[in-house]
Order: structure tokens, then sequence, then C-alpha cells
């Protein structure tokens, strides 16, 4: 009887198994480090792509918001200059894009009706026409609004004390020419400017949907909404408060 003892009678794994388990595990951890890096490269592209993505849309956002700020403030500013002429204590300014809702709608706000407010409706479509309106959602009315809006509704520093007139002194003297110069008028006292009180002026700009009514042939009333930029202004004088 041999004396020899092989391997499996020990229990151990044979020179051919361990060299056999050795390579497959460098095997298995090639794979799972190739696949590994192959999905690693496919996140970073389309991180890539979704980074350029984003970058396109909010490159277009700024254009359209750019150009709709173009056509926008031009119209504010004839609104804020019409509305200098008159003594009414309101004004509201609704901008809507063109395109939305009928001509022949009127605005079903009443604020617009009242006697004390200088209200205005104005269309605002694109420079060189165009089907599609220049807004056309909340989040864009929103940003457009925004924009708009003053920094504060602080009033400007005031002017300054006006200075007043230097004082001539009279020499001791009397001379011929001094007694025949002509008596000077009343004297007026300088304004107190620093206790003149100045109105106070808010402006609001808010992005609002703005019902509007149709009248059909038949009599009837259609509503309609559409976001639109609301501008609102107020005229307080003296300290009054509101």
């Amino acid at each position: 009887m041999s004396s020899k003892l092989s391997s499996d009678d020990l229990g151990l794994p044979s020179y051919n198994d361990v060299i056999t388990g050795e390579h497959s595990g460098r095997q298995n951890h090639y794979v799972r480090s190739s696949v590994q890096n192959e999905i690693h490269s496919e996140l970073l592209n389309l991180t890539i792509k979704f980074s350029s993505v984003q970058g396109e849309k909010l490159h277009k956002i700024q254009q359209d918001d750019e150009r709709a700020l173009g056509l926008l403030i031009p119209h504010v500013k004839t609104f804020l200059a019409e509305y200098s002429e008159t003594n009414l204590p309101m004004a509201t300014l609704i901008l809507i894009p063109a395109g939305t809702i009928s001509p022949l709608a009127a605005p079903a706000d009443d604020d617009l009706r009242s006697a004390d407010d200088f209200g205005r409706v104005v269309t605002v479509s694109h420079e060189k026409g165009g089907d599609s309106p220049l807004w056309d959602s909340a989040d864009m009315t929103e940003r457009l609004a925004s924009y708009l809006r003053p920094r504060s509704d602080e009033l400007p520093p005031r002017p300054s004390q006006a200075s007043s007139p230097p004082v001539e002194t009279t020499s001791s003297k009397k001379s011929f020419f001094s007694r025949r110069r002509p008596a000077a008028g009343p004297t007026v006292p300088a304004v107190d400017v620093e206790r003149a009180e100045l109105p106070k002026v808010t402006m609001v700009v808010k992005a609002e949907e703005v019902v509007f009514r149709l009248e059909s042939e038949l009599g009837l009333y259609e509503n309609q909404t559409v976001w639109g930029i609301v501008v609102r202004l107020r005229v307080n004088a003296g300290k009054q408060d509101y």
C-alpha cells in the first residue's frame, strides 16, 4: 500500500484548481471593470449632453425674454407719459400678447371702468409679425413682470434747500449814485423745499390671468382668459397712507 496521500484525500484543492480559480477571478475582475468603465463613460456623455441641452434652453429663454422686453418697454414708457398728463390718482395698464384672444373682447376687470383710474389695454405683437404669441405661459409672464418691476418704491432724494441770494453789504459812506438808485421791491422768501410734501408714487407689476368678455351675435357672453402683465400705479399727495 502506498503511503502517499493525494490532495483529494486531504480535502485540499489541487494545483490545477488553484491555477484555474486564480485565472477565472482575474478574468471576472477584468470583465467587471470593463463594464463599469463603459457605464461610467455613458453616464459622462449623458451629463455632457444634458448640460448642453440645458444651456441651449437657457440661451433660448434669455433671447425670448429680451425680444419680448424690447417690445414691452416702449408701451410702458408711453403709458407713463400719458398718465403724467392727467390728475387721476390711479392708473392700470394691461399688456397681453397678440393672437391669444379675440380683438373684440373687452376686459372684465371693473378697475378699468373706474372714473379715478386711467386704464389702458395694450396688445403686444411681434415687430415683424408672427403667428405665435410673445408669451404664452405663466412662467414667462412672471419673468417678464419681474424685469419690469421698479427696484423700490422709495422717493428719490429730495433736492437740497435753495440757497438764498447773497446779501449786499451797505457801505458806511453814501454816494450820490446810491441815493438815486430805485428802491428794491419786497423780498421773496426762499421756498422751503425740505418741508414741501412730494406725492408718493408706487408701481406694482404682476403676472395675472386676465379675464376678457366677448359678446356673441346672439347676445351671449363668452369668457376668455390670457396671461397678462398688469401694471398698477397709485399717486398719493403728502403723507397720506394707503
